[in-house]
């Protein structure tokens, strides 16, 4: 372990590993906090190392003094799952492995976070601590390796001893043991780790130019936690350049084309993407609101249809799947997924605005004032924009009434809104001389269809 200012996890972490540890070595790279005293409690060996801003250095000096045949590693965030105990004596027994890929569970209070290519999934319970937890994502990492002179971790940030490994011909292992990882659970934490790892990437890229991962995991920091679709996209432009049979390379360049609007572009490296071996949801969700976003309705509900399929129920997939078949002609088939997936999730906005602009585009007026009056009644907080929007939907069926009450309850909750005012004085006016067919207040455009990518 590489650890510094730890304890609060410290603690919890060595007493997940010690039934099934011969030796403990940790290298503390200045804690001003107890750990090495919690480390020493549990009988670790704590060697003092300087920090260089570089993960594999800190792992590798941390590596030296070990004399186990085996090595574990670990942050102190995470926890050894306890069935560890009886999986170890039947890996180590294999004489042909150099080392094994480790399940590592990282778990989120969010439950529709997502991890690369993954969606979470529910808490199951199995780990007592992470019970506050809604959700965790499941990745494999190479954790669990021979002491060996030739294996060492490379890389100034999301180290690994995978590259050492195959360099010299060692066989991996297929998952068996589990790590649970908690660091993700909070935001804040989140947030400054995104921060350093974007730094150390940046230094990685430099340092390692021709490595694909490198770009691949730069690239997705500032894709996912800093909103630089342009940046990431020449990363991973890069990264498919250099391996081009990495699949997640290919999925990343799909989703940032979408962010800078190059749809057929992004619908080329989704569908690469998915030749080379990935087909969860997340893909075929991409890839339908490029197509819809294209016109291609048809096989934008095809990519829906998909992404339902594997996840079971999405109210937001079903809602773009919806959207789709109404374009494509299917309306009523398209209104009862949409009508099903507001049942599912009542309080998702988003899945009520796109029921209340398809209804409205496809001059289904009634629904669409029903819909939009629905909103105002569930969705907390509701906009201006809310209001002014159910209100137009009624002055176009000359429902004067029903415009009038929604553009008064508004105003309870606006007082000082100009644009309900305005729109007020001139249904007040329809209401009592009826204007003509050809002349609407001048309230906001009917709600039309939406783009998804």
């Amino acid at each position: 372990m590489i650890v510094r200012d730890a304890a609060a996890d410290l603690e919890r972490c060595l007493a997940s590993v010690r039934p099934v540890a011969d030796e403990i070595v940790i290298a503390d790279t200045g804690s001003r906090d107890n750990t090495i005293a919690v480390a020493r409690a549990h009988g670790a060996r704590v060697i003092s190392i300087a920090w260089s801003n570089d993960f594999a250095a800190a792992r590798n000096a941390a590596l030296e003094p070990v004399t186990a045949d085996w090595v574990l590693s670990l942050d102190a965030d995470e926890r050894l799952d306890p069935e560890a105990r009886q999986e170890l004596p039947r890996l180590f027994a294999n004489r042909k492995i150099a080392a094994y890929q480790v399940n590592i569970r990282n778990y989120f209070r969010d439950a529709r976070i997502h991890m690369y290519d993954q969606l979470a999934r529910a808490n199951d319970g199995r780990l007592a601590e992470a019970r506050d937890c809604a959700a965790f994502v499941v990745h494999q990492n190479l954790r669990l390796f021979r002491r060996q002179s030739w294996i060492r971790f490379e890389g100034r940030v999301h180290e690994n001893v995978s590259r050492s490994v195959l360099a010299h011909g060692g066989a991996i292992g297929p998952p068996s043991l589990l790590i649970h990882h908690l660091g993700l659970a909070d935001p804040e934490a989140m947030r400054r780790k995104a921060q350093a790892y974007r730094e150390l990437g940046k230094q990685k890229v430099r340092e390692m130019p021709n490595d694909a991962q490198a770009h691949l995991e730069l690239g997705a920091e500032e894709l996912e936690h800093f909103g630089e679709p342009a940046v990431a996209l020449a990363l991973f432009e890069r990264a498919c350049l250099l391996a081009p049979g990495m699949a997640l390379a290919w999925y990343y360049l799909g989703l940032a084309r979408i962010r800078v609007h190059q749809l057929p572009a992004a619908v080329e490296a989704l569908t690469a993407a998915e030749r080379l071996g990935i087909s969860g949801p997340l893909l075929y969700d991409a890839r339908g609101d490029a197509r819809y976003d294209l016109g291609e309705f048809s096989a934008a509900a095809r990519d829906y249809r998909r992404a339902l399929k594997l996840v079971g129920e999405s109210a937001l997939i079903e809602s773009k799947l919806g959207l789709a078949e109404i374009r494509a002609g299917e309306l009523d088939a398209g209104f009862a997924r949409m009508k099903r997936a507001v049942r599912r999730e009542p309080d998702n906005a988003t899945v009520r605005d796109r029921m209340i602009a398809a209804a409205a585009a496809v001059h289904r007026l009634a629904l669409a004032a029903e819909a939009a009056e629905d909103y105002l009644r569930v969705i907390p907080h509701p906009s201006e924009r809310a209001f002014l929007r159910a209100a137009t939907l009624r002055a176009q069926l000359r429902q004067w009434t029903q415009a009038e009450a929604v553009l008064r309850d508004g105003l309870s909750r606006w007082p000082a809104s100009p644009a309900l005012c305005e729109a007020l004085r001139e249904v007040e006016t329809g209401a009592a001389a009826p204007m003509p067919e050809n002349k609407n207040p001048s309230l906001p455009p009917v709600p039309n269809f939406p783009p998804l990518a």
